[in-house]
């Protein structure tokens, strides 16, 4: 570590952190030891905060207190870890009903908390709040699996950020300065096409960053521009969040930038889990959530099965999470990483319900499988798989020159074999795969009810991807 990085960690962020109320540097220090503290401690901690934590909903949250008397439980007929499954599971239009008044802990004072949109990936913006001890634990956190990196203050660093064009040029003296002294350069992603990729391909070049973070979708396009063109820009590493990470986002990525890829999943004030670099899988910030996968009915699912992700925020107080179905799909490993970490891991996650699709027959097709094809068609600039109803899914392609028709044509042939007779396949040529207004592009939508997702994940269906003519195709090209 640098002296200027030590000078960050252990003179000025403890310093701001104190002026400000967010003892961030602190949590880091404690988040750093317990991570190596063996399993069985990690889940005793979790236990002992999901216990205090469940006490207190119910004493103080009224939206929680009536769901569990409907349910006929109180905390303390949760008394193992089986008893968790009693424990009501909420979902986020529980809680957006519920919200501010239902939601809120009786007797804290909103005027003193931080208001908080998520990002809303399918267009509905969820609202919530956290104390500044609160955001400062997520903060915390999130500093831990940078460090996994090697991103430590002070290594220069590009955010491709989700800011609107030209809010970086008012965020005042105090906001450059301390992006200087952050050695961050930001990026807007709202101007990747309208700037260009070349000027922002100079951009990077001339900072030398040693890392760039952001959503998959806003640096695919970077290491798809570079790769073209036969060239590289090395870094020591790429840190993605927000998104599903597809696997050839990651293969490109690191041909590109000639560097590791480090995911992080997270949902609204949950910073959920990270890669360490040593293992596929995502090391789960078991500190400060607990993480189950259930199937259509809730009931828990052992490792290596999938299922719906099920979150307790084990340190929000102020808007408890508490069995949190975030709609996302994902599976969990009895794994433990090499790197010596008590940390449990989360096998994969593999996108939200809305981007799972379903067959007719009740069959699960992955996005990846669709991915795998496409990446290797020709021309094909952006794309996007939106399945309309369980008997139809139209694939929407923006290309550009050098664009091979057969190419698409035989991955076509691949995907009508993968989906079944039953599903109808069409594409749709556009000019351009549009941004979010939180700055996503979504790869796959799925428009089908969640309920139908859950009930074939319940099921159990496994299917099965067209890899064989994939990999004839990886030759050709």
């Amino acid at each position: 570590m640098s002296a200027y990085s030590a000078f960050l960690e252990r003179v000025a962020m403890p310093a701001v952190g104190w002026a400000v109320g967010m003892p961030v540097a602190r949590y880091v220090r404690e988040l750093e030891a317990s991570q190596w503290w063996s399993p069985e401690d990690l889940r005793a901690l979790q236990w002992r905060k999901f216990k205090r934590l469940l006490d207190h909903a119910y004493r103080r949250v009224p939206y929680y207190r009536r769901r569990m008397d409907e349910a006929g439980v109180t905390p303390d007929d949760i008394r193992t870890w089986e008893d968790l499954a009693r424990v009501p599971i909420s979902t986020k239009e529980d809680l957006r009903a519920a919200f501010p008044h239902g939601t809120l802990a009786a007797g804290v004072d909103r005027r003193r908390l931080l208001l908080y949109r998520s990002s809303g990936s399918t267009g509905e913006p969820f609202v919530y709040y956290l104390t500044r001890g609160e955001k400062a634990i997520r903060w915390a956190i999130v500093f831990r699996y940078w460090r996994w990196a090697g991103l430590r203050p002070g290594v220069p660093y590009v955010n491709l950020s989700l800011h609107a064009p030209g809010a970086f040029q008012h965020r005042g003296p105090l906001g450059q300065l301390e992006a200087r002294a952050l050695r961050l350069l930001q990026l807007p992603v709202f101007e990747l096409w309208s700037r260009g990729l070349p000027r922002y391909i100079e951009e990077l070049r001339t900072f030398r960053p040693w890392f760039v973070r952001g959503y998959p979708s806003s640096i695919y396009p970077l290491a798809q521009y570079l790769v073209e063109r036969s060239e590289q820009l090395p870094l020591k590493g790429v840190l993605t969040f927000g998104e599903t990470l597809l696997p050839h986002h990651r293969r490109l990525m690191e041909q590109a930038f000639a560097c590791p890829v480090y995911d992080a999943y997270g949902g609204e004030a949950l910073e959920v889990a990270a890669q360490c670099g040593h293992h596929p899988g995502y090391h789960i910030n078991a500190e400060a959530v607990l993480v189950e996968v259930v199937d259509a009915e809730g009931n828990p699912l052992p490792p290596g099965e999938r299922g719906q992700l099920v979150l307790t925020n084990l340190d929000n107080c102020a808007m408890p999470f508490i069995r949190y179905n975030i709609q996302d799909v994902g599976v969990l490993s009895e794994e433990r990483c090499p790197c010596g970490r008590g940390l449990p891991l989360l096998e994969s996650v593999e996108g939200r319900l809305v981007d799972t699709f379903v067959t007719p027959e009740g069959k699960i097709l992955l996005a990846n499988c669709f991915s795998e094809l496409l990446d290797w068609v020709a021309g094909i600039r952006q794309y996007q798989v939106v399945q309309e109803t369980p008997s139809k899914i139209c694939i929407k392609v923006a290309v550009e020159e050098g664009f091979q028709e057969g190419h698409l044509q035989r991955a076509l042939e691949d995907l009508r074999q993968y989906v079944g007779p039953g599903v109808e396949l069409t594409v749709e040529v556009v000019d351009q795969i549009p941004l979010t207004r939180t700055g996503k592009r979504r790869w796959v939508i799925s428009h089908l009810p969640p309920e139908v997702v859950a009930k074939a994940l319940g099921a159990g269906t496994s299917p099965h991807p067209p890899t064989s003519s994939l990999r004839e195709r990886k030759g050709e090209r």
